[in-house]
C-alpha cells in the first residue's frame, strides 16, 4: 500500500487519507488497483472509509506506435511525462503529440 495523499480539512476537524495498491499482470498488461480514501476525526479515529476497485490494461510504446499508424496519426513528440521529460524505461506516463498523415 502506498500514500497518494492527505487532505486536511479544518472547518469539519477531519482528515481524508488516500492510499492505493497496484497488482500488476505483466503477462496479461493488466493492473488491478485498489485505492481507499479512509477519513479521520481529530482523534486520529476512522469515521468513513470508501474504496474504489479498477482495472485497466496498459500499453508498452511499440503498440501505440502501431496503433497511431493504423488510425493514420504519426507521432512528431513523445514524452515521459506532464512536464516534458524525455520517454524512457522508467517513466510512469507516455505522452504523444501527433498529427494526421
Amino acid at each position: 500500500m502506498f500514500l497518494l495523499g492527505v487532505v486536511e480539512d479544518d472547518e469539519s476537524d477531519v482528515r481524508h487519507v488516500l492510499t492505493g495498491t497496484n497488482d500488476f499482470d505483466t503477462t496479461r498488461q493488466v493492473n488491478r488497483c485498489t485505492q481507499v480514501i479512509e477519513t479521520l476525526n481529530a482523534e486520529g479515529e476512522s469515521i468513513d472509509r470508501e474504496e474504489l476497485q479498477v482495472v485497466f490494461r496498459y500499453l508498452h510504446h511499440h503498440q501505440v506506435k502501431d496503433m497511431l499508424e493504423k488510425a493514420g496519426l504519426r507521432a512528431i513528440e513523445v514524452f515521459g511525462d506532464f512536464d516534458g521529460s524525455p520517454l524512457t524505461d522508467d517513466s510512469e506516463e507516455m505522452i504523444y503529440i501527433c498529427r494526421f498523415k
